[in-house]
């Protein structure tokens, strides 16, 4: 596997302090924007976190053409100014390894850092929500996000 970005190798308890960590969204209400990369193509939309010096990055994508393809992730801000992905919540839309069509999360480990592989690259299923709102409310209370406004999910005119 070739590893494009290489990341610091964090600890499982000190991402478990990132995970944790009080965080708060700076500007709640940022719209969604439509990405046309194909028909029917995604809406998406882009908060900026902060818990003290830490700065995070959380990203939704919705497909306007499949309501199961959706995806919420969490980035933290390195110290080496890399984004590396915390966790991602995917919806049921695809397969990943041994997972078939469900619903799923990525979470960066320890072991997958020290091994080079992508920080999302492994992934657990789950039952804990059914659309991206849901996932959006799990990742939320996971890694202690205030200050979020959910938002109808559609193109912004422009």
């Amino acid at each position: 596997m070739i590893v494009t970005m290489s990341y610091p190798l964090y600890t499982n308890e000190q991402l478990a302090e990132l995970e944790t960590t009080a965080k708060k969204v700076t500007i709640p209400d940022v719209g969604w924007k439509h990405k046309p990369k194909k028909d029917p193509g995604h809406t998406e939309r882009e908060l900026q976190a902060e818990a003290g010096d830490h700065k995070f990055t959380i990203r939704q994508r919705q497909s306007l053409g499949d309501p199961q393809n959706y995806t919420c992730g969490i980035w933290y801000w390195t110290e080496t100014g890399a984004q590396m992905v915390l966790a991602r919540y995917n919806g049921p839309s695809h397969r990943h390894g041994s997972i078939r069509f469900k619903p799923h999360i990525h979470k960066v480990t320890e072991e997958v850092l020290a091994a080079g592989k992508r920080p999302d690259s492994e992934a657990t299923e789950t039952d804990r929500y059914t659309t991206l709102q849901g996932a959006t409310d799990c990742l939320i209370e996971d890694f202690n996000v205030t200050g979020f406004v959910h938002r109808v999910q559609q193109a912004e005119l422009l």
